[in-house]
Order: structure tokens, then sequence, then C-alpha cells
């Protein structure tokens, strides 16, 4: 292989392995082995030498998925923990991929509002942080019925969605998925997904609805995908360091 089409190959690839998707980062170098790594934060680095194909890497990924799988689930379910929220005045909280600071003060007429930087919070009492944290999810949650409503009405205008009857969604609390596609074709969206960016909620958008014309994660729905959008694995990417 010439040095150019080892530049061209360069970059994020996936695997499909039964029902799981193998995403790695492929790059070449002169070496004379190839090795995979996982990393703690769950990226898989695959380094080749100059001369393989990407033929001979795929090959190489797939007699090693299952290890590969069990290493990155193994990070991923002892991974660094992220401290539990206390919703009180000068804490960060996230919305649609930005940062804004809390500052609740008191008074009857409770209320949330984005002003500048910070989410702006009237409660009757401050120290009832329980309250705090339920005005605040209902805003979300608002908020996320509108946003994803657009985005939805902007994938399904895409020539590669058109086509589809519109789908039934709706807002569920998942613990593992940012989205799901059930059985009877109705789309789950995680309303944690409010607080990642518009590109990150669209890729989401987009990947379930390609489950409304492939079930699975085969290759005929990466195919689907890459068509409807080719850079979802950049979004993916930034979608899941999100999630860590």
């Amino acid at each position: 292989m010439s040095t150019s089409q080892a530049d061209r190959m360069t970059g994020l690839q996936t695997l499909a392995f039964g029902s799981e998707t193998i995403d790695f980062r492929l790059c070449f170098s002169p070496r004379q082995r190839l090795t995979i790594t996982v990393e703690p934060n769950g990226a898989i680095i695959v380094k080749a030498p100059v001369d393989a194909t990407l033929e001979t890497v795929l090959h190489q990924v797939r007699r090693k998925a299952g290890w590969i799988i069990r290493q990155r689930d193994a990070f991923t379910a002892f991974g660094p923990s992220v401290p539990p929220k206390k919703y009180v005045s000068g804490e960060t909280h996230r919305y649609l991929g930005r940062q804004y600071r809390l500052r609740v003060t008191e008074g009857m007429n409770p209320s949330v509002k984005l002003v500048g930087r910070f989410f702006e919070i009237v409660t009757p009492d401050k120290t009832n942080t329980e309250a705090v944290q339920r005005q605040l999810e209902r805003w979300y949650r608002r908020r996320a019925t509108e946003v994803f409503g657009n985005q939805m009405e902007r994938c399904l205008e895409s020539s590669w969605f058109r086509s589809l009857p519109r789908p039934a969604w709706t807002i569920r609390k998942m613990k593992r998925r940012w989205g799901s596609c059930t059985r009877d074709g109705t789309i789950l969206l995680n309303p944690l997904l409010i607080q990642v960016s518009p590109r990150c909620i669209e890729y989401v958008i987009a990947h379930e609805l390609c489950h409304l014309v492939v079930h699975n994660h085969g290759p005929a729905f990466y195919r689907l995908l890459d068509r409807a959008m080719p850079d979802w694995r950049e979004r993916k990417v930034r979608l899941e360091n999100h999630g860590r």
C-alpha cells in the first residue's frame, strides 16, 4: 500500500460484530505487527503496518472482537464515577452542549429561566434541593420536547427519510441508551440528550430512523447511515465523550 492510500484509510472505522458495533481509530506506521489497544475511556486504537490492507485490518479486528468488547465493557462498567449533583448555586449543568451555572434564589413563584450563562431558579425554599432538582428536570423535559421535535422534523426532511411514514416518538429515561427503536417502530429518546449538542441529538435521531428501515446493526444499516449522515462517526465520538 502506498503512503497516500494509508492516509486515506487512517481515521475512524466501524465493524459490525453480531449485535455489537466496534468503532476504532485506525492509524498506519512503519511497524512489523498490527496492535489493538482498548484505552480506559473505551476508545479502541488499531495501529497497522503501512503495507497492511483495510481487509487485513478488519479481519484482525473481527478475530479479536470478543476480547475487544469485553475490555471495552469492563472499562465502561468501572469508569470514573461522576459526583451526584447537589442543585445549589454555583453548580454547573449542561444544556445543548454548553455549561451553565445555577443561581438559586428564594421566591413564592417558582420558575426556571436561562439568563446569559446561568440557570436562574426561583424556589420557595432553596435548601430543598430535591424541589430544585424537580424544577430543573421539568424545564429540561419541556425544552427536550420542543428541541427533539424540531430535530426529528429536520431529519425527516432529508431525502433518505422523506419516504418513511411519520414515526411515533416519546421521551423515556434509559440507563444505558441515548435512544432506542421499539419493535412497533416507536422511537424512544433519553431526556438527558437535551444536555448534549444539537449535532449529537440529530445523530441519535438519524440512527434510530435508520432502524425503521434496517432493524439490526449489520452492514446494510451502516451503509444507510453513511449515506444519510456521512459524518456520523465524529458525532458519535462527541456523544460518547459527553457520556463519559
